[in-house]
């Protein structure tokens, strides 16, 4: 029996058309899947978030590269500019000072003084 024989057979269960089953049992809709123009939707988007992050000046871009478009946007709309700024509050929420160093203290051992 030919591999071709064995799948027309009915033995043979494709995985994806087992995951898309499980997945409308628990109520997910696959048409988006099927849909011919899915995939140029998503490509449409990405374009226009592209070409948002694109009309950026190129110390607004380097950022958005490193921390993501969302966080830097997001300083943008509340009237944080300057990219040394964003930079260095993007770092210390992190808990790093900009020079790389650990802005938390450690925890000292009994008996010790902290190093900070």
């Amino acid at each position: 029996m030919t591999f071709d024989q064995w799948k027309a057979s009915g033995a043979y269960v494709d995985p994806e058309t087992v995951w898309i089953r499980e997945k409308v049992k628990n109520g997910f809709n696959p048409k988006p899947l099927f849909e011919p123009n899915f995939n140029s939707k998503i490509v449409s988007i990405a374009q226009k978030r592209m070409a948002g992050v694109d009309a950026l000046a190129p110390e607004h871009r380097a950022l958005v590269h490193e921390y993501g478009d969302t966080v830097v946007k997001a300083f943008l709309q509340h009237g944080v500019t300057k990219p040394s700024t964003i930079k260095y509050l993007i770092t210390m929420s992190r808990g790093y000072y900009p020079d790389g160093r650990n802005a938390v203290a450690p925890n000292p051992r009994p008996g010790q003084r902290s190093k900070m």
